[in-house]
């Protein structure tokens, strides 16, 4: 994790700050929440105090970063929500029911599950145990992403989830939401009859004495007539309310009415769409502004102070007058400390994840997609250069000791590939694993891949590599070692205990008698 932070750090020549709200929108969706997973993970520190010291200086340089990136963001959608919502490519966080939920009702029966409180940052760490688990994410055909979806304001339950589940910009408790999405009328006619859009609460997850998942509930997602439903799951937000000595790690067995939703799910066939209503930033030591509304937004007072910004337009549903004042930096609350809190403008709480994901594979007019994740996530390359010049590596000996952060392989010599693809002995092995056989340009892209990254490359590298989710990635591990593994010697190796595929590209070139 700090690799890859050292990796994401920007240049002394950074790249162009996004030009509009969409924009940074994207960015923070495709790369900016990766950063604040793992500055969730190294806060933890760790038992070696040299380590722990080098990681706080890590995430304070990170830190610095981020600020600015937030500072910008805010600006940027503070004239965004003023001039209207502009720009055909946002999703608004009422228009997922219409533009996601509605049309694939089409195809399968739906699950809205929705993780009060989810950031970017927790539904990465999510999707990818999803996906370990067996579960496909899906983009429309043609299309790199579906959302991110925005918030509405202030970024609070109140006014964001009702706004989601009611499909308008509303506020509201559970049966505001409840009466909203059961009238949804794009939802009541892809719905039976019989059995029309239903939102669960959680209240109704554990009305039960039995472990685990209500009955009710289980049997009503079990039955795939009930076309689309929708269940709101509150572990995240109840977490920021706790005390911030445990950080724990996001998925399927840490949230426990996930694993009960989703085995219901896959008995139907149902389609599961993930989202929230809105992010939340955590405690990171901020500063204490009281006021009376709420822990991070205020009503317009015409006094903001450094690091809050006025938002103001058709986006905000609270305060009647349609203007709020709200911090765009993580280090202002307004309410006693608590783990974690939302109600502001960064983009760690107004950016809203979505995801699409399917056991049985794809629907019509959609597609498979692999891991989804910044280049710098699975980068072995050089990383840019961030200790003061004046600072001197220490040395061991006459040569330099090598760091964690130093990795560097030479460009890729690939000229072997085409004497590879040419010798006898992969016509001999293809011929004999003709059952397992993969087409060439995918063993192409895969021994590129490993030789750009020197030879080692973890499962989440590789399928992001080949563009593929990570259930199909096993079967394509498997046809590699039995070509490539020539009389059993381990040219492709697989080091269980590391996660890692590990090639020995000595050994492939004398097997195959390569020059």
């Amino acid at each position: 994790m700090a690799a890859r932070l050292v990796h994401w750090l920007p240049s002394a020549t950074p790249p162009p700050a996004p030009g509009s709200f969409l924009e940074a929108a994207k960015e923070y969706a495709a790369e900016g929440g990766c950063v604040d997973w793992v500055r969730s993970a190294l806060e933890l520190g760790d038992g070696c105090r040299g380590l722990s010291e080098a990681f706080g200086r890590l995430l304070a340089r990170v830190g610095e970063v981020r600020e600015k990136e937030n500072a910008h963001f805010g600006r940027l959608l503070a004239n965004w929500v003023a001039s209207g919502n502009p720009g055909d490519s946002a999703l608004p966080v009422e228009a997922v029911l219409a533009r996601v939920v509605g049309p694939l009702a089409e195809q399968a029966p739906v699950l809205l599950l929705v993780l009060d409180g989810m950031s970017v940052a927790v539904f990465r760490e999510l999707a990818q145990d999803l996906t370990q688990q067996g579960w496909v994410e899906l983009l429309p055909e043609g299309r790199r992403e579906i959302g991110p979806a925005i918030a509405a304001f202030p970024t609070v339950t109140e006014v964001s989830r009702a706004s989601l589940l009611c499909g308008k910009l509303t506020s509201g408790a559970a049966n505001v939401e409840r009466a909203g999405f059961s009238s949804h009328e794009l939802l009541r006619q892809r719905a039976s009859s019989r059995k029309p859009p239903v939102v669960y609460h959680k209240g109704d997850l554990a009305e039960s004495t039995e472990p685990g998942l209500a009955p009710e509930v289980r049997h009503d997602l079990e039955d795939p007539e009930r076309r689309i439903a929708a269940v709101v799951v509150n572990a995240i937000d109840d977490h920021l309310a706790k005390g911030d000595q445990l950080r724990p790690v996001w998925s399927i067995e840490t949230i426990r009415p996930l694993r009960g939703l989703l085995h219901a799910c896959q008995q139907a066939g149902r389609v599961v769409v993930i989202t929230s209503d809105h992010g939340h930033v955590l405690e990171r030591g901020g500063t204490l502004h009281s006021y009376a509304d709420a822990e991070r937004w205020r009503a317009d007072d015409g006094a903001p102070v450094e690091g809050e910004v006025v938002v103001a337009g058709p986006r905000v549903v609270l305060p009647p007058s349609k203007r709020l004042i709200a911090p765009w930096t993580e280090g202002l609350r307004y309410g006693q400390k608590k783990n974690g809190y939302h109600g502001g403008v960064s983009p760690e709480e107004v950016v809203i994840p979505i995801g699409v994901f399917s056991i049985d594979g794809p629907l019509e007019g959609w597609v498979e997609v692999g891991p989804r994740m910044p280049a710098w996530w699975t980068s072995s390359g050089a990383a840019p250069t961030t200790t003061p010049a004046k600072a001197k590596p220490r040395r061991r000996g006459k040569a330099a000791q090598k760091t964690l952060f130093d990795e560097s392989h030479p460009e890729a010599d690939r000229g072997w590939l085409e004497e590879l693809f040419v010798s006898q002995t992969w016509k001999d092995q293809t011929q004999a694993a003709s059952r397992l056989r993969l087409e060439e340009a995918l063993v192409r892209s895969a021994l590129a891949a490993f030789q750009g990254r020197g030879g080692r490359l973890t499962r989440n590298a590789l399928a992001h590599e080949l563009d593929l989710p990570l259930v199909r990635l096993g079967g394509v591990i498997t046809a590699l070692r039995r070509v490539l593994n020539v009389d059993g010697y381990e040219v492709l190796e697989v080091d269980a205990a590391s996660d890692t595929l590990i090639l020995n590209e000595a050994l492939l070139r004398k097997q195959f008698d390569l020059a």
